[in-house]
């Protein structure tokens, strides 16, 4: 199981930001990976959303 640590060393990485635990619990809602959460407050802006993707893909989650 990959965690949020490293998904957010590997965005800090490859695109030089660190990416928010709640932009990567939105974006593992987006792709069913974890149950959604109607009171999400900050969801992963739409410019981020393809670097974790991204991530998601380098680290076999999807």
């Amino acid at each position: 199981m990959v965690t949020y640590k490293q998904i957010t060393a590997y965005i800090k990485e490859e695109h030089g930001y660190t990416a928010q635990t709640c932009w990567i619990a939105h974006m593992k809602e987006v792709c069913e990976l974890i149950p959604k959460n109607p009171s999400r407050v900050k969801p992963c802006p739409p410019n981020k959303q393809k670097d974790l993707l991204e991530a998601f893909k380098h680290f076999n989650m999807i």
